[in-house]
């Protein structure tokens, strides 16, 4: 693998060659890539030195991509009828039920048998990520939700600590 010289990105070597200097323009870096090829955590240590050279920096994490939670799609589906398979069972969410949430009602999931419920924390059901949603012909949503993933949050914590601004 080739390292461009005379940049953070070098290999480090035994020689006591000085660091570089930093340029002081200013500009905009975006960084693009596969899933989990290593973005964030890139863009997160050069945030981290360029703070530590005392230059200005913003680390802004834009991914197009991020998944819907159940809050959004209650809050943009007031008057629908929900029906969802979460980690904690499946949880039938009349209108006035959804609406609750916000209000610090409980939700409860199941196995299959109402008999066996188990109480969901509202926030935890709420941060839950929309996997696959359908709406059929009497307007009722049935989807599909997995936990939500806080690696994000964990980066931009860890980001923070360092001194970098964070705009998410």
């Amino acid at each position: 693998m080739n390292f461009i010289k005379n940049t953070i990105f070098k290999r480090k070597t035994d020689d006591d060659t000085p660091e570089p200097s930093m340029p002081d323009s200013s500009g905009v870096l975006a960084v693009w890539g596969s899933l989990g090829s290593g973005k964030t955590t890139v863009s997160v240590k050069l945030a981290k030195h360029l703070a530590d050279h005392k230059k200005n920096v913003a680390l802004v994490f834009a991914d197009m991509t991020a998944p819907m939670t159940v809050k959004e799609l209650i809050e943009q589906n007031r008057h629908s009828t929900l029906e969802m398979m979460t980690p904690g069972g499946f949880v039938h969410l009349t209108v006035e039920q959804a609406n609750s949430l916000f209000c610090g009602g409980d939700a409860a999931g199941h196995p299959g048998d109402p008999e066996y419920s188990i109480k969901i924390p509202t926030d935890e059901l709420l941060a839950q990520e929309v996997q696959s949603a359908e709406q059929d012909e009497n307007g009722v949503w049935r989807f599909l939700t997995v936990p939500h993933d806080h690696t994000q949050d964990n980066v931009c914590a860890e980001a923070e600590s360092q001194g970098v601004q964070i705009l998410c």
